[in-house]
């Protein structure tokens, strides 16, 4: 998988978009777009890689390539769902970028359904995160930047393993929201936290 895929054959820009954080219990949704034309080794699913490889991946990525995140706390995700909050993010990641490049282009999303409003024409492809380069790339960086939300999140609501856990509903999360009640960045309306 290469930056090849970043261009259409009559030279349209492709942006891949993925997010990053739909399951946890606290903390909110992350969306990346990426368009990027220069090779990087080791690009991959975001979930294939140790948390190390993707800071240095996203790092590179950052640098060579152009991004833009979109992000909606937990408060919006409680507010409309998580699906909603999902597409608005990446409605704002995949605008913004689209804008900042200008002309025209395709937006490839990870998944089954692309959000609504984009500027330019998209679609959507269950896996892209893992045969898309451009997507792969945005799931890094998505990952990447949710996680380090959520660690900056540990210090200031410490008793939940943010930094361990990343949000997401393991044994220890689940006994601390058990022992200390949710705290501001929990999804109210997420089973556990309600």
């Amino acid at each position: 998988m290469g930056p090849s895929g970043c261009y259409e054959k009559n030279k349209h820009l492709i942006i891949g978009v993925d997010e990053a954080g739909r399951g946890p219990l606290a903390g909110p949704v992350v969306a990346c777009a990426c368009h990027i034309t220069e090779h990087i080794d080791d690009v991959a699913d975001s979930k294939k890689l140790t948390a190390k490889k993707r800071h240095q991946l996203a790092s590179e990525i950052i640098l060579k390539g152009q991004v833009c995140i979109g992000i909606e706390n937990n408060m919006s995700i409680d507010v409309s769902d998580i699906l909603r909050a999902t597409m608005a993010a990446m409605k704002t990641a995949a605008n913004t970028l689209c804008k900042k490049l200008g002309g025209k282009g395709l937006i490839i999303v990870d998944g089954n359904r692309v959000p609504d409003g984009l500027v330019w024409q998209s679609k959507a492809i269950i896996g892209a995160d893992d045969s898309q380069y451009c997507v792969s790339c945005a799931s890094i960086v998505a990952k990447v930047v949710r996680d380090h939300i959520m660690d900056g999140f540990d210090m200031t609501f410490p008793g939940y393993g943010f930094s361990k856990n990343k949000g997401y509903g393991t044994a220890d999360h689940l006994e601390a929201i058990s022992r200390l009640g949710p705290c501001q960045i929990h999804r109210r309306s997420f089973g556990p936290c309600k």
